[in-house]
């Protein structure tokens, strides 16, 4: 038996953004679970990449979003002990 699951771009704000190179605010702060406030504060500290085109509406490219994200990666302490016996293991 299949089943299919029939959700709407309404249901799910973040389905019509899947093929989108660049977002919106507000698309933006869904795809990142933030608020639009800290998304402006983000970008206006120029923590975060934007774009506009017009000079008004602010874009963010999704690439730079998720590249972004994974600055914030923080290792695993396996990976770190793994890390440090190689360090250490070089001295």
């Amino acid at each position: 038996m299949q089943t299919f699951l029939n959700v709407s771009a309404r249901d799910n704000p973040l389905l019509p953004i899947v093929d989108k190179e660049f977002l919106t605010s507000r698309e933006t702060a869904s795809f990142l679970g933030i608020s639009i406030q800290t998304l402006y504060k983000l970008s206006s500290k120029r923590i975060l990449n934007s774009y506009r085109p017009s000079g008004r509406k602010i874009y963010f490219k999704k690439e730079d979003l998720l590249e972004w994200i994974e600055k914030g990666k923080r290792l695993s302490m396996s990976t770190l002990n793994k890390k440090s016996v190689k360090q250490f293991c070089k001295i």
